[in-house]
Protein backbone atom coordinates (compact mmCIF):
# COMPACT_ATOMS: atom_id res chain seq x y z
CA UNK A 1 0.00 0.00 0.00
CA UNK A 2 2.90 2.36 0.85
CA UNK A 3 4.44 1.78 -2.58
CA UNK A 4 1.22 2.92 -4.26
CA UNK A 5 1.10 5.96 -1.98
CA UNK A 6 4.69 6.90 -2.85
CA UNK A 7 3.92 6.50 -6.56
CA UNK A 8 0.86 8.74 -6.22
CA UNK A 9 2.92 11.39 -4.42
CA UNK A 10 5.57 11.34 -7.16
CA UNK A 11 2.90 11.55 -9.83
CA UNK A 12 1.41 14.64 -8.16
CA UNK A 13 4.85 16.27 -7.98
CA UNK A 14 5.58 15.47 -11.60
CA UNK A 15 2.23 16.91 -12.67
CA UNK A 16 3.42 20.38 -11.64
CA UNK A 17 6.39 20.18 -14.01
CA UNK A 18 5.93 20.80 -17.72
CA UNK A 19 7.51 17.85 -19.49
CA UNK A 20 8.54 17.84 -23.14
CA UNK A 21 6.74 15.39 -25.44
CA UNK A 22 8.27 12.94 -27.89
CA UNK A 23 6.05 14.33 -30.65
CA UNK A 24 7.68 17.74 -30.17
CA UNK A 25 11.18 16.35 -30.75
CA UNK A 26 12.30 17.33 -34.25
CA UNK A 27 14.12 14.43 -35.88
CA UNK A 28 16.71 14.55 -38.63
CA UNK A 29 19.63 12.50 -39.88
CA UNK A 30 21.66 13.66 -36.86
CA UNK A 31 19.34 12.10 -34.27
CA UNK A 32 17.16 9.56 -36.07
CA UNK A 33 18.63 6.62 -34.15
CA UNK A 34 17.98 8.20 -30.77
CA UNK A 35 14.34 9.07 -31.42
CA UNK A 36 13.74 5.61 -32.89
CA UNK A 37 15.29 3.99 -29.82
CA UNK A 38 13.18 6.17 -27.51
CA UNK A 39 9.98 5.12 -29.27
CA UNK A 40 10.96 1.43 -29.15
CA UNK A 41 11.53 1.68 -25.40
CA UNK A 42 8.05 3.17 -25.02
CA UNK A 43 6.54 0.34 -27.07
CA UNK A 44 8.24 -2.47 -25.16
CA UNK A 45 9.85 -1.22 -21.91
CA UNK A 46 12.21 -3.72 -20.34
CA UNK A 47 12.10 -6.09 -23.30
CA UNK A 48 14.81 -4.61 -25.51
CA UNK A 49 17.28 -1.71 -25.61
CA UNK A 50 17.81 -2.06 -21.90
CA UNK A 51 19.47 -0.02 -20.60
CA UNK A 52 19.18 2.81 -23.10
CA UNK A 53 22.06 5.28 -22.76
CA UNK A 54 21.79 8.64 -24.54
CA UNK A 55 24.81 10.93 -24.67
CA UNK A 56 25.88 14.17 -26.30
CA UNK A 57 26.75 17.80 -25.68
CA UNK A 58 24.67 20.46 -23.95
CA UNK A 59 21.51 21.55 -25.75
CA UNK A 60 21.17 18.57 -28.10
CA UNK A 61 17.90 17.28 -26.62
CA UNK A 62 18.89 14.53 -24.16
CA UNK A 63 16.61 15.79 -21.40
CA UNK A 64 13.84 16.45 -23.93
CA UNK A 65 13.95 12.81 -25.03
CA UNK A 66 14.06 11.55 -21.44
CA UNK A 67 11.05 13.68 -20.52
CA UNK A 68 9.30 12.54 -23.69
CA UNK A 69 9.86 8.90 -22.77
CA UNK A 70 8.45 9.60 -19.32
CA UNK A 71 5.31 11.23 -20.71
CA UNK A 72 4.73 8.54 -23.30
CA UNK A 73 5.17 5.72 -20.78
CA UNK A 74 2.79 7.43 -18.37
CA UNK A 75 0.25 7.63 -21.18
CA UNK A 76 0.68 4.00 -22.23
CA UNK A 77 1.02 2.48 -18.77
CA UNK A 78 -0.87 4.71 -16.29
CA UNK A 79 -0.74 2.13 -13.50
CA UNK A 80 3.03 1.70 -13.67
CA UNK A 81 5.52 3.15 -11.19
CA UNK A 82 7.70 5.34 -13.44
CA UNK A 83 10.37 7.47 -11.80
CA UNK A 84 12.17 10.42 -13.43
CA UNK A 85 14.98 12.32 -11.70
CA UNK A 86 18.49 13.68 -12.11
CA UNK A 87 21.55 11.82 -10.88
CA UNK A 88 22.15 14.67 -8.44
CA UNK A 89 18.70 14.07 -6.94
CA UNK A 90 19.50 10.34 -6.64
CA UNK A 91 22.72 11.25 -4.83
CA UNK A 92 20.88 13.63 -2.51
CA UNK A 93 18.25 11.01 -1.66
CA UNK A 94 21.00 8.49 -0.93
CA UNK A 95 22.97 10.93 1.25
CA UNK A 96 19.81 11.77 3.17
CA UNK A 97 19.07 8.06 3.66
CA UNK A 98 22.55 7.52 5.08
CA UNK A 99 22.16 10.50 7.40
CA UNK A 100 18.76 9.37 8.69
CA UNK A 101 19.59 5.64 8.68
CA UNK A 102 16.73 4.93 6.27
CA UNK A 103 18.52 2.98 3.53
CA UNK A 104 15.86 0.22 3.39
CA UNK A 105 13.20 2.82 2.54
CA UNK A 106 15.50 4.44 -0.02
CA UNK A 107 16.14 1.10 -1.71
CA UNK A 108 12.47 0.22 -1.76
CA UNK A 109 11.73 3.52 -3.46
CA UNK A 110 14.23 3.06 -6.28
CA UNK A 111 14.29 -0.71 -6.71
CA UNK A 112 10.53 -1.24 -6.91
CA UNK A 113 9.88 0.88 -9.98
CA UNK A 114 8.82 -0.34 -13.41
CA UNK A 115 10.92 2.25 -15.23
CA UNK A 116 13.79 4.38 -13.93
CA UNK A 117 14.82 7.47 -15.94
CA UNK A 118 17.96 9.26 -14.75
CA UNK A 119 19.37 12.44 -16.30
CA UNK A 120 23.09 13.37 -16.33
CA UNK A 121 24.70 10.23 -14.89
CA UNK A 122 28.13 11.81 -15.51
CA UNK A 123 27.41 13.50 -12.16
CA UNK A 124 28.38 10.16 -10.56
CA UNK A 125 32.01 10.62 -11.67
CA UNK A 126 34.30 10.18 -8.67
CA UNK A 127 31.46 9.39 -6.25
CA UNK A 128 32.38 5.78 -5.49
CA UNK A 129 29.82 5.00 -2.76
CA UNK A 130 26.94 6.48 -4.76
CA UNK A 131 28.09 4.60 -7.86
CA UNK A 132 28.01 1.36 -5.91
CA UNK A 133 24.46 2.04 -4.74
CA UNK A 134 23.33 2.94 -8.25
CA UNK A 135 24.97 -0.22 -9.60
CA UNK A 136 23.02 -2.39 -7.15
CA UNK A 137 19.84 -0.53 -8.12
CA UNK A 138 20.51 -1.34 -11.78
CA UNK A 139 21.18 -4.99 -11.01
CA UNK A 140 17.90 -5.29 -9.10
CA UNK A 141 15.89 -3.65 -11.86
CA UNK A 142 17.52 -5.84 -14.51
CA UNK A 143 16.77 -8.99 -12.54
CA UNK A 144 13.07 -8.11 -12.68
CA UNK A 145 13.12 -7.03 -16.32
CA UNK A 146 12.54 -3.36 -15.53
CA UNK A 147 13.56 -0.56 -17.92
CA UNK A 148 16.43 1.86 -17.32
CA UNK A 149 17.12 4.95 -19.44
CA UNK A 150 19.96 7.35 -18.62
CA UNK A 151 21.61 10.38 -20.22
CA UNK A 152 25.15 11.74 -20.02
CA UNK A 153 27.46 14.14 -21.81
CA UNK A 154 29.97 11.41 -22.71
CA UNK A 155 30.17 7.81 -23.87
CA UNK A 156 30.19 5.39 -20.89
CA UNK A 157 33.81 4.44 -21.59
CA UNK A 158 34.82 8.09 -21.27
CA UNK A 159 33.39 8.44 -17.77
CA UNK A 160 36.91 8.21 -16.38
CA UNK A 161 35.95 8.19 -12.71
CA UNK A 162 33.12 5.66 -12.99
CA UNK A 163 33.78 2.04 -12.03
CA UNK A 164 34.42 -0.49 -14.77
CA UNK A 165 31.42 -2.54 -13.68
CA UNK A 166 29.05 0.42 -13.86
CA UNK A 167 30.29 1.57 -17.28
CA UNK A 168 30.00 -2.03 -18.50
CA UNK A 169 26.37 -2.06 -17.40
CA UNK A 170 25.76 1.14 -19.32
CA UNK A 171 27.15 -0.31 -22.57
CA UNK A 172 25.34 -3.64 -22.18
CA UNK A 173 22.20 -2.20 -23.79
CA UNK A 174 22.09 0.43 -26.54
CA UNK A 175 24.35 3.49 -26.48
CA UNK A 176 23.15 6.35 -28.72
CA UNK A 177 25.15 9.44 -29.52
CA UNK A 178 23.20 12.64 -30.16
CA UNK A 179 24.90 14.71 -32.87
CA UNK A 180 24.87 18.46 -33.47
CA UNK A 181 21.89 19.17 -35.79
CA UNK A 182 22.71 19.84 -39.43
CA UNK A 183 21.33 22.88 -41.25
CA UNK A 184 18.20 21.08 -42.50
CA UNK A 185 17.36 19.84 -39.00
CA UNK A 186 17.97 23.26 -37.43
CA UNK A 187 15.64 24.79 -40.00
CA UNK A 188 12.96 22.22 -39.13
CA UNK A 189 13.41 23.02 -35.44
CA UNK A 190 12.86 26.72 -36.05
CA UNK A 191 9.81 26.07 -38.20
CA UNK A 192 8.39 23.76 -35.52
CA UNK A 193 8.85 26.44 -32.84
CA UNK A 194 7.22 29.04 -35.06
CA UNK A 195 4.23 26.77 -35.66
CA UNK A 196 3.88 26.13 -31.92
CA UNK A 197 3.87 29.85 -31.18
CA UNK A 198 1.77 30.74 -34.24
CA UNK A 199 4.42 33.03 -35.65
CA UNK A 200 5.41 33.67 -39.25
CA UNK A 201 8.84 34.39 -40.68
CA UNK A 202 9.97 34.60 -44.28
CA UNK A 203 11.97 31.60 -45.58
CA UNK A 204 15.05 33.82 -45.82
CA UNK A 205 14.76 34.75 -42.13
CA UNK A 206 14.38 31.11 -41.10
CA UNK A 207 17.45 30.10 -43.13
Amino acid sequence: ESTRSDAATRTTAMASRRFAKLDDFVSGSCNQLTITAARQVCEAPGERLNPLYLFGGVGLGKTHLLEGIYCELRRRFPAWNILFLTSEQFANYFTQALRTQSLPSFRQKFRNVDVLLVDDVDFFDGKRVIQEEFLHTIKTLESFGKQLVVTADRHPRLLSQVSEELSTRFVSGLVCRMEVPDLDTRTLMIQHKLTQRKLDLTPDAVA
